[in-house]
C-alpha cells in the first residue's frame, strides 16, 4: 500500500511540477520585466534631473555674465557723468547714456532675484544699493550745479562721489563677480578676499 501511495504522490509532484513550471518562468519574467521598468523610469528621472540642473546653470551662468556687464558699465557711466558735471552741464545724449546705464542694469538685477542663490543674490543687493547711492549722488550734485554753479565745495563733493564709485562700488562688483564665479564652479570660495588696488586706493580692474 505504501508503495501505491508513494506512487501517486510521485505522480501528483510530477503534474503539479508539469503545470506550475510555464507559471513560474512567467512570473519570473514579469518580475524581471518590473524591474527592468522601475529601473529605466529612475533613470529617465535621473536625466531629467540632470537636464534641469544643467540647464539652471546655463541660465545662471548667461544672466551672471549680463549682470557683471551691466553693473560695470553703470559704474562707468556714473563716473563718467561725474566728471562731465563737474566741467559742463550735460547734453541731454550724455543724460540718455546714464539712464540707459541704470535701466539695463536694473532689468538684468530684477531677472537675477529669480534664478541666483540667496548668497549671491545677497551681494547683488549690496551693488544695487551701492550703485544706487552712486548714482543719487551723481543727480544730486547736478541739481545743485544747476543752482549755485561751480564752487569749491562741490568741486570736493564730486571728487568724492567719484571715489566712492570707482572705489567702493567697484568692490562691490568685483565681490559679487567672485560669488558667481564660485557658483558657477569655474573659482574657489572667495570669503575674505581683499582685492590689489592702485596707487590712488582703487581696486584694479581684473
Amino acid at each position: 500500500m505504501s508503495a501505491v501511495v508513494a506512487t501517486v504522490v510521485v505522480a501528483v509532484v510530477g503534474a503539479i511540477g508539469t503545470l506550475s513550471s510555464p507559471l513560474l518562468t512567467q512570473w519570473i519574467g514579469n518580475r524581471t520585466k518590473r524591474q527592468e521598468f522601475e529601473l529605466e523610469a529612475h533613470r529617465r528621472q535621473e536625466d531629467r534631473h540632470e537636464d534641469s540642473r544643467r540647464s539652471l546653470l546655463q541660465e545662471r551662468r548667461v544672466i551672471y555674465a549680463q549682470l557683471n556687464t551691466a553693473a560695470r558699465q553703470y559704474e562707468q557711466a556714473i563716473y563718467e557723468y561725474l566728471r562731465v558735471i563737474s566741467e559742463a552741464e550735460p547734453t541731454p545724449e550724455q543724460q540718455g547714456e546714464l539712464l540707459a546705464a541704470r535701466k539695463r542694469f536694473r532689468e538684468l538685477y530684477s531677472d537675477a532675484q529669480m534664478v541666483v542663490p540667496d548668497k549671491v543674490l545677497g551681494s547683488a543687493m549690496d551693488v544695487s544699493a551701492g550703485l544706487g547711492e552712486a548714482y543719487g549722488k551723481a543727480r544730486r550734485l547736478e541739481r545743485r550745479l544747476s543752482a549755485v554753479g561751480a564752487v569749491d565745495d562741490l568741486g570736493r563733493a564730486i571728487e568724492a562721489a567719484r571715489a566712492y564709485c570707482h572705489q567702493d562700488v567697484y568692490r562691490l562688483i568685483l565681490d559679487l563677480r567672485a560669488l558667481m564665479r564660485e557658483d558657477l564652479g569655474v573659482s574657489e570660495p572667495t570669503d575674505g578676499a581683499s582685492w590689489p588696488t592702485d596707487s590712488a586706493g582703487a581696486p584694479s580692474y581684473p
